[in-house]
């Protein structure tokens, strides 16, 4: 039992950092993107625009070759009304 319990707290904890693009939706509020996405690395903004910048591995190709992504999100007002991998 004393084994198990730290395994499951890892395990918990790695389960809520772990950013879930497939989550993020038009008009979900900031709050709750960074919820399912976590802490962005990135901030940015000007007025009622805001840009969070995650960097993402999105596919086990881009894991195993150990290339990062940027994932970006737009909001207006608080809420989102755009979001994708940026194109390089």
């Amino acid at each position: 039992m004393k084994i198990l319990m730290p395994l499951l707290a890892v395990s918990l904890l790695s389960a809520c950092t772990t950013p879930a693009p497939n989550k993020v939706q038009l008009k979900m509020e900031k709050a709750l993107v960074i919820q399912e996405m976590g802490e962005p690395n990135i901030t940015a903004g000007e007025g009622t625009t805001e840009f969070f910048t995650y960097y993402l591995y999105p596919s086990k190709q881009h894991k195993a070759a150990k290339k990062l992504v940027p994932y970006e999100v737009k909001f207006v007002d608080g809420k989102v009304v755009k979001y994708g991998i940026q194109e390089e």
